[in-house]
């Protein structure tokens, strides 16, 4: 049972590392839209490109959130799936 507990707590770190570097991107993205602005002659074409980049980070943000929903609802299954290896076990 440890090394099961040891391998879902990997696979989250994991997780969470993909997570923080998709919004570290995230950020690039929108600093290099904030420079991008400052530039008065392109302003026009910009507001429509930051539309575009706002858009695209809330959906990339709700597809992280249904990955993560995902992965929790596939770690509870495997939780799920050696409990019930264990009783068998037991039982034989």
């Amino acid at each position: 049972m440890i090394e099961i507990t040891l391998v879902l707590n990997l696979i989250t770190t994991i997780m969470t590392m993909l997570l923080l570097m998709l919004i570290l991107m995230m950020v690039k993205m929108l600093l290099l839209s904030m420079q991008k602005k400052k530039m008065k002659k392109k302003m026009i074409k910009n507001k429509k490109k930051n539309m575009m980049i706002m858009t695209m980070m809330m959906t990339m943000m709700m597809m992280m959130m249904m990955m993560m929903m995902m992965m929790m609802m596939m770690m509870m299954m495997m939780m799920m799936m050696m409990m019930m290896m264990m009783v068998v076990v037991m039982f034989f």
